[in-house]
């Protein structure tokens, strides 16, 4: 619209620009819609320009977490989905990485192999740009993800898997965690230590459990202890009882428990209403909060854990005082302090380094990147990766469920 204050020949002299412009820049005069005399003259030649496409950097980096969130494992892969989570929510708040937020994609395995399968497969088809799988749980269901090259034929890197067994060097899978091998030789190193010579091994009926007996046969020779029971149960089950009465018969002073938090659960409550007396001991995915909730402190008190991260609930600790600020000030539901959702955090801590090390946000180039890391320190949890070195972490400490479920080192 004309400026009504304009005069006629003011007027008449837009109008004679106007169609100058049009006639110059090939524009038709009779589709040409002349500016209002308010324009400032830069804004007529900006214009004439020709616009150019403006890269807008808001994509988020994905990384996908498939774990049990159903199912009897259901609060392992939830509590350190919560520590993912969390470390992810403290780098967004700052920025994220190079202006990106980085965003937790989930799917439900139900701690079954053949959909940790499936779940992967569908995310991968999914999330075209998936960077990074994290956070999986369970020994077989990382060797049937292995066996059916997911990780292989997509080139993507699995990095904090909730297993110790699987030590075979694989190109595409980043373990930070200490092996089962560690814990079981540290436990079986305890009972010898302290006198006791005759034990018992509670396992899984799979690879995660024969694996962990297959260590303390190994370390009970090289420590002169003997194993004179052993008990196995069913995966995905707390089917204990004919452990508990194989085992119980054997008399052993002291019992190791190569099983996940709802089984040694079982066992433990079973056996000490059976009137067994014998110190019980298990591995780090017994988580011992989970154990305290379910049996109560009369069967649950006394039960040694061998951990593989730093106690959470330590002042002590760098790495446990910046996580339970981080818990205190995180907006994630249910998030809390125990050693799983510890465990998600400096997985999450550690993918972040790389990320920022990282120069284009690409599969290769993160494997890469891990590689090359070398020592690294998440507060004072040290790690170590290399081109033929994917075992990040051979960290053990024992701790002891007390009073009150605290665990105790």
């Amino acid at each position: 619209m004309w400026n009504k204050s304009l005069s006629r020949r003011q007027r008449g002299g837009w109008t004679a620009t106007w169609l100058m412009l049009a006639t110059l820049t090939g524009a038709p005069a009779a589709q040409a819609q002349a500016p209002t005399p308010a324009q400032p003259q830069m804004q007529v030649q900006a214009q004439a320009q020709t616009k150019l496409p403006v890269q807008i950097q808001t994509q988020e980096i994905l990384i996908g977490q498939v774990a049990p969130f159903s199912g009897p494992l259901a609060p392992t892969g939830s509590d350190y989905a919560r520590g993912l989570e969390i470390g992810f929510e403290q780098i967004n708040g700052k920025g994220g990485i190079k202006g990106r937020k980085i965003k937790l994609v989930k799917l439900d395995d139900a701690y079954k192999s053949d959909q940790t399968v499936a779940q992967a497969t569908a995310m991968l088809a999914e999330h075209k740009d998936l960077l990074l799988f994290a956070g999986f749980v369970g020994t077989g269901n990382l060797e049937a993800l292995i066996k059916n090259k997911v990780l292989s034929n997509a080139g993507i890197s699995l990095v904090g898997v909730r297993t110790g067994a699987v030590r075979e060097h694989h190109p595409f899978v980043f373990h930070l965690r200490a092996s089962y091998s560690d814990e079981v030789g540290a436990l079986v190193r305890h009972t010898a230590t302290i006198g006791m010579t005759r034990i018992a091994v509670l396992y899984q009926d799979d690879a995660f459990g024969k694996s962990g007996l297959q260590a303390a046969e190994d370390f009970a020779r090289e420590y002169k202890v003997e194993i004179v029971a052993r008990g196995a149960y069913e995966k995905n089950t707390t089917k204990v009882s004919d452990a508990v009465s194989a085992i119980r018969k054997a008399d052993p002073q002291a019992i190791v428990m190569v099983a996940n938090t709802a089984a040694a659960s079982a066992f433990t409550q079973e056996y000490r209403a059976a009137g067994g007396t014998a110190n019980l001991m298990a591995i780090s995915v017994t988580d011992g909060e989970q154990l305290y909730k379910k049996i109560g402190e009369d069967s649950a008190r006394g039960v040694v854990i061998a951990q593989v991260l730093p106690n959470p609930y330590a002042r002590t600790s760098t790495s446990a005082r910046e996580f339970q600020e981080a818990v205190a000030k995180s907006k994630v539901e249910d998030a809390k302090v125990n050693y799983t959702t510890f465990e998600g955090y400096i997985t999450a801590k550690l993918l972040v380094m790389a990320l920022e090390k990282t120069p284009r946000l690409t599969r290769a180039d993160i494997t890469r990147t891990l590689e090359n890391m070398g020592k690294s320190m998440i507060g004072d949890f040290p790690i170590e990766f290399g081109v033929k070195r994917h075992e990040g972490s051979h960290f053990v400490e024992l701790s002891v469920v007390s009073a009150g479920g605290k665990l105790l080192q």
